[in-house]
C-alpha cells in the first residue's frame, strides 16, 4: 500500500467512518501519517466528523455557544482543529447516548427493541444537541439566578424563540429524547419508595414490606440539606439493600427528577454510570448552588410552542413514530411527504407572528439557514393584523347583507311578474 499515490492515500483517509480508523491508518507506515497531518489533515478530520458525528451543523452551533449571543442565532465559524476536537467529545458523548437509547426506549415492550438506523440515527443526535443547546443556554447558573418563570405561550420568550424556529417533527423528536431521559431518572437513577417496594415484591413474593424509616428526600437547595441527607444515608440500617436506594416519596422524588433534567447528556451519563445513591448524592451536592432553586423548563417551552400551533403535546414515547421509524414508514418517506408541506405551513405562521417571511426556519444543516431571532419582535403588528382582518370580515358582512336584500327585491318582483301571468291565464 505504500506504492499509491499521495491524493489517493488521503482520498482513502477521507472515506473512513470514524476518527478512530483515521488515527490507526495514520499508524500504518511514515508515509500515511505524513498523508494525514499533511496539507489535508483539516479536510481530512473535517470529511470523517461529518459522518461519525452528524448533522454537524447543530454540533457546531452547541460547541459555539456563548452567553453574548442567543441561542437560536445561527453560527457559522472556519472549521480549525480545536473545533474538531470540541465536536469530537461531544459527538462521543452523543454516539454513547445512541448505544443506550434503544434499551431505554423500547423499555417494557422488549419484543419491538432493535438498533437505531441510519438515518434515525441522525434524528436522535439532531434532538440530542438541541436539547444540550438549551440546557447549556437556559439551564446554566448565568440564566438560572435571573429566576425566571416558566415559559407562557404567546410571550416574547428566549426559550420560546429557540423552539419556534422548528417543525412539528423535530419538536416531538426533542419531546421524545426528552421524555426518556425523564423515565431514565425516574426508574433508574431515582426510583421512589413505592417503586423500590415493587421491585423487592417482584423479586422476593411473601416476604415482609421494606422499612425505608422515617428519613425524606430533600430538595439540594444548600450545602447543608446535602449534608444532611448524607448523614441519614450512610448511617440507615435497613434489612434490605435495596431500600437505601429509594429516594422517598412520589412528591420528593418528582420534584428531585424536575431538578436532574437541567443536567446536560454528557452530565446525566456520568450520573447513571455512578453507582449507588450515595455517589450520586455526593456529585450533586457538587453542583452550583443556583441549580437547584429552580426545575428544568424544557418540557413547558416544548408544550408552550405547541399550544401557539393549536396542538397538544402529551407524553412522546410510543412503540414507533418520533426519533424512530413508524411501522409502515419507508426510508425518507417522512421528509419527502410530511416534511415539504409542514415546513411551509410553519413558515406561514412565522409569517403571521413577525410579519416577514423567514425562509425555510428548520434547515439548520445547510449553508441556507435562516436566522429567526426577531420575528416575534412586535405583537402589536399581530393586533393590527387582527383587526384588519376583523375589519375585512365585517365588510364581507355587509355585502352579504346587501346582496340579500337585492336578492329579496328580485324575488318580489319575480313574484309580480308571476301573478300578471295567471291573471292573463284566468282570462284566456
Amino acid at each position: 500500500m505504500d506504492s499509491l499515490p499521495l491524493e489517493l492515500i488521503q482520498k482513502i483517509f477521507k472515506e473512513c467512518p470514524d476518527i478512530a480508523t483515521v488515527i490507526s491508518l495514520a499508524r500504518v507506515s511514515k508515509k500515511y501519517y505524513a498523508a494525514l497531518h499533511g496539507t489535508q489533515k483539516l479536510s481530512i478530520f473535517n470529511a470523517v466528523i461529518n459522518v461519525q458525528f452528524a448533522p454537524l451543523g447543530e454540533a457546531i452551533q452547541l460547541v459555539t455557544y456563548n452567553d453574548s449571543e442567543p441561542a437560536h442565532q445561527q453560527r457559522s465559524p472556519a472549521i480549525s482543529m480545536a473545533l474538531v476536537k470540541q465536536i469530537v467529545k461531544i459527538g462521543n458523548v452523543a454516539n454513547q447516548w445512541v448505544e443506550i437509547y434503544p434499551m431505554l426506549r423500547w423499555r417494557s415492550d422488549t419484543t419491538y427493541r432493535r438498533v437505531l438506523r441510519p438515518h434515525e440515527v441522525l434524528r436522535f443526535r439532531r434532538a440530542l444537541y438541541r436539547i444540550w443547546l438549551y440546557g447549556k443556554a437556559f439551564h446554566s447558573p448565568s440564566y438560572l439566578s435571573r429566576d425566571e418563570d416558566p415559559p407562557m405561550s404567546s410571550t416574547k420568550d428566549d426559550r420560546l424563540t429557540f423552539f419556534r424556529r422548528y417543525s412539528d417533527d423535530h419538536i416531538i423528536e426533542i419531546s421524545e429524547v426528552h421524555d426518556v431521559f425523564h423515565e431514565m431518572l425516574h426508574n433508574d437513577i431515582c426510583p421512589s419508595n413505592a417503586i423500590m417496594m415493587a421491585r423487592y415484591a417482584q423479586a422476593a413474593p411473601g416476604q415482609d414490606p421494606l422499612f425505608f424509616g422515617t428519613y425524606e428526600t430533600f430538595r439540594l437547595t444548600n450545602g447543608r440539606r446535602a449534608e444532611r441527607l448524607l448523614e441519614n444515608v450512610s448511617v440507615l440500617d435497613l434489612p434490605r439493600n435495596l431500600a437505601r436506594e429509594a429516594w422517598g416519596s412520589r412528591q420528593a422524588q418528582k420534584s428531585i427528577v424536575l431538578d436532574l433534567l437541567k443536567l446536560t447528556p454528557d452530565e446525566l451519563l456520568y450520573l447513571r454510570d455512578l453507582g449507588g445513591k450515595l455517589s450520586r448524592i455526593e456529585y450533586l451536592s457538587q453542583l452550583d448552588p443556583l441549580f437547584h432553586n429552580s426545575r428544568a423548563t424544557l418540557k413547558d417551552a416544548l408544550e408552550a410552542v405547541f399550544a401557539e400551533r393549536d396542538l397538544m403535546l402529551g407524553i412522546t414515547i410510543d412503540l414507533d413514530g418520533g426519533v424512530v421509524d413508524f411501522f409502515e414508514e419507508e426510508s425518507g418517506e417522512r421528509n419527502s411527504m410530511a416534511g415539504v408541506e409542514q415546513e411551509e405551513e410553519l413558515d406561514a405562521m412565522l409569517v403571521y407572528i413577525g410579519g416577514e417571511d423567514i425562509g425555510n426556519a428548520d434547515d439548520m444543516d445547510g449553508e441556507d439557514a435562516v436566522d429567526t431571532g426577531d420575528y416575534y419582535e412586535s405583537f402589536d403588528e399581530r393586533e393590527r393584523f387582527d383587526g384588519a382582518e376583523k375589519d375585512d370580515e365585517a365588510e364581507t358582512k355587509e355585502d352579504d347583507e346587501e346582496n340579500d336584500e337585492e336578492k329579496g327585491e328580485n324575488d318580489g318582483v319575480v313574484r309580480e311578474d308571476d301573478e300578471e301571468d295567471d291573471d292573463d291565464e284566468d282570462v284566456v
